[in-house]
């Protein structure tokens, strides 16, 4: 089940612009000390987004939908 299944559709727009910044944050920060990221790491920052970009496109549909529908 997806956020957007259990939340309505502004706060899980609001979570996942809030974690893909803390994620490039971390990110950065990686960078800055010097810690490269393996590919275990890499897999899991790239499943992330995945659920990321699935949050966001059915919280666009939904919110199309709720406009449709006034």
């Amino acid at each position: 089940m997806t956020k957007t299944e259990r939340q309505n559709y502004r706060q899980v727009l609001d979570e996942t612009a809030t974690s893909i910044k803390n994620l490039v944050l971390d990110l950065e920060n990686r960078e800055i000390k010097g810690r490269p990221i393996n590919a275990t790491e890499i897999q899991t920052i790239a499943s992330r987004l995945q659920i990321h970009v699935e949050d966001l496109l059915a919280a666009s549909r939904g919110l199309r939908d709720e406009k449709s529908e006034k």
